[in-house]
C-alpha cells in the first residue's frame, strides 16, 4: 500500500482494529520478500498477494517515505517496536548503497543482466557455499531457517530471503558475519543498474526521515545533504529539479525542502535553517501560485499551487497536482510546508496560504479522501 495510507492511520492505533491493520501490514511488508534482509532497502512493490515475491526495482522515494511510516508507528506505539529497526535499516540501504557526491541517487533496476532479482536470489547450496567460504559452516542451518530458505522455492526454482516466524527483525549478533559473507557474495554477482539523477524531491524526503531518527549521526548527515542540494540544485537564486539543471523545480520539490529546512530547524534551533525555509516557501509562492497571494485580509485570493514553475516555458500547459499517489501531492506537501511553517513561525500569512490550499480541495478531501490521503492529513 502507499505509505500516505499507513500514516493517516497513526493517530488512530487506539482503535484495535485500526491498530491490528497497520501492524499486520507494516510486519508483512518488513518482514517477507518485499524487504531485502541482506542489504536492506524495500523493492518497490509486491506482485504476489503474501508479499513473498518483490519487482525488485528500490526506488529511493519509497525509502524515504517507508522509513518515515516506520519511525512514526513506532513512536505512536509508545517505542519499544521492531519498526525503529526497519527504519534504520533501511536507511543504511540509503545511505551504503545510493550514496552520490552529493544527494543519493534515485534507484537501483530490478534486473541485473536482463535477468530480474538474479542478483538477491539463493539456492541453498549458494548459501551453503557462501558460509563455508567464510568459516561459517556451523551456522548454515541456521542461516537456512532465519531466512526461510526451505520448502518450495518462491521465484523460478531459487529462493528470496525471509523471515521466518518468531525471529527478531534487527540481526542478532551472531548472524552479523552470517549477513556480511553473504553480502560479499552478491556483490561479485552483476549488479543493477543506477539512476544517479539527483532528484530534489526525493532527497528532501530522505532529510526528513533522516531528522526524525533523532540519531547524531544521521542528523548531521541530513544538515549535510540539505547543504550539498543547495549547492547543486540552485544556480543564481533560480532551483531545479535535478543536479542536471535541466528543468525547474517542480511545486513538491520545493514543499519538501521547505519542510526539511524546517526539521532541520527544529533538530538545531538555528534560525538559520528557518529562514531558509522561509525563503524556499515565498520562491515557492512566487513561481508555483496561482493568482493573489492569500493573506489574513484576504483569505480567498488566489486559485492555488500549480506543480510545474512560471519560469519553465517549454510547457504547454501547467498542471495541478492535487492527487496524491507513489508520493504525496505537490499541493498536499506545500499545505504541509505552509502550515508548519505558520506554527514555527507565528506568521499569519503562512496559515491564511494553508487554509487557501485546503479550502480550494475541499469538495476532493470530503468525496475522495482516498484519493487525496495526504492532502487530508495535512487539513488535520
Amino acid at each position: 500500500p502507499r505509505p500516505s495510507y499507513i500514516a493517516a492511520l497513526l493517530d488512530r492505533l487506539h482503535h484495535e482494529p485500526v491498530k491490528a491493520v497497520v501492524t499486520l501490514t507494516l510486519d508483512a511488508m518488513s518482514r517477507r520478500g518485499l524487504y531485502d534482509h541482506l542489504r536492506g532497502g524495500f523493492a518497490r512493490y509486491s506482485v504476489d498477494a503474501k508479499w513473498h515475491v518483490p519487482h525488485f526495482e528500490k526506488m529511493l522515494s519509497d525509502q524515504a517515505l517507508l522509513a518515515l511510516v516506520y519511525l512514526r508507528a513506532d513512536r505512536a506505539m509508545g517505542g519499544g517496536t521492531p519498526w525503529r529497526a526497519v527504519a534504520l535499516d533501511t536507511l543504511e540501504f540509503v545511505r551504503n548503497d545510493l550514496r552520490l557526491p552529493r544527494g543519493f541517487a534515485s534507484s537501483l533496476d530490478a534486473d541485473s543482466n536482463g535477468e530480474e532479482g538474479a542478483h538477491t536470489t539463493w539456492t541453498r547450496d549458494e548459501v551453503a557455499a557462501a558460509l563455508d567460504a567464510a568459516g561459517l559452516h556451523e551456522m548454515i542451518e541456521n542461516t537456512l531457517y532465519r531466512y526461510e530458505l526451505h520448502g518450495d522455492a518462491t521465484f523460478e526454482g531459487r529462493y528470496i530471503p525471509q523471515l521466518a516466524p518468531g525471529v527478531p527483525f534487527a540481526t542478532p549478533i551472531e548472524f552479523i558475519p552470517v549477513r556480511a559473507a553473504l553480502c560479499a557474495v552478491r556483490a561479485q554477482r552483476p549488479q543493477p543498474g543506477r539512476d544517479d539523477k539527483v532528484i530534489l524531491e526525493w532527497n528532501a524526503m530522505t532529510a526528513v526521515a533522516l531528522f526524525e531518527t533523532f540519531e547524531p549521526t544521521l542528523v548531521a548527515d541530513a544538515l549535510q545533504l540539505l547543504d550539498d542540494l543547495t549547492a547543486s540544485h540552485n544556480v543564481d537564486g533560480v532551483w531545479y529539479r535535478t543536479d542536471g539543471r535541466t528543468s525547474h523545480a517542480t511545486a513538491a520539490d520545493l514543499a519538501w525542502f521547505a519542510i526539511a529546512l524546517t526539521s532541520a530547524f527544529e533538530a538545531t534551533a538555528d534560525d538559520h535553517y528557518l529562514d531558509r525555509s522561509k525563503a524556499v516557501a515565498e520562491y515557492l509562492l512566487e513561481n508555483h501560485w496561482e493568482g493573489d497571494t492569500p493573506s489574513p485580509e484576504s483569505p480567498h485570493a488566489g486559485s492555488g499551487i500549480l506543480s510545474s514553475s512560471k519560469s519553465q516555458s517549454d510547457l504547454p500547459w501547467r498542471a495541478r497536482d492535487v492527487f496524491d499517489g507513489a508520493t504525496p501531492s505537490g499541493y498536499a506537501t506545500a499545505a504541509m510546508a505552509f502550515a508548519r511553517l505558520a506554527k514555527l513561525t507565528g506568521e499569519a500569512s503562512y496559515l491564511s496560504t494553508a487554509e487557501r490550499l485546503i479550502g480550494l480541495a475541499r469538495p476532493l478531501i470530503t468525496e475522495h479522501p482516498t484519493a487525496v490521503p495526504d492532502l487530508l492529513e495535512a487539513a488535520l
